[in-house]
């Protein structure tokens, strides 16, 4: 049976591991290029709904007065606390792959590359933090 879709492929891997340069292969080949982490960045700073499920779950600190995301306090919180990591990827990953499934640069017949720190571990998996809702 062909449905005439073509592959959604996630490249995924630590620092270092290649990513970037994988994608920049596919992009050469005229396969588009999802990067994960920049949409992240962005989903952060602009999706209404991702920063008021941050601050409810991390605190007012997640935000600086300007409103833009606290990346500094944020990192040392989640280097203090690791397990709250799976806490903020419950939040922000489902955003990113809504955005990377139906935003305006795909179509569901081109093959897709998908590019994201992520290593391990179920990053959409919501656990209870004993270190929610942080001061």
């Amino acid at each position: 049976m062909t449905t005439g879709l073509k592959p959604f492929i996630g490249i995924t891997g630590g620092i270092g591991s290649g990513k970037s340069t994988i994608c920049r292969i596919f992009s050469c080949l005229g396969i588009p290029v999802f990067e994960a982490d920049k949409a992240a960045r962005e989903i952060c700073e602009q999706d209404t709904a991702v920063k008021e499920a941050i601050i409810a779950e991390f605190g007012p600190k997640a935000y600086l007065p300007d409103g833009s995301y606290n990346r500094a306090w944020m990192k040392g919180l989640l280097q203090k606390y690791p397990g709250d990591v799976a806490h903020l990827n419950a939040i922000i990953h489902p955003a990113v792959r809504q955005k990377a499934t139906i935003g305006p640069h795909h179509t569901a017949k081109e093959t897709r590359a998908y590019i994201t720190n992520h290593h391990g571990g179920c990053p959409f998996e919501r656990t209870n933090s004993k270190h929610s809702k942080k001061k």
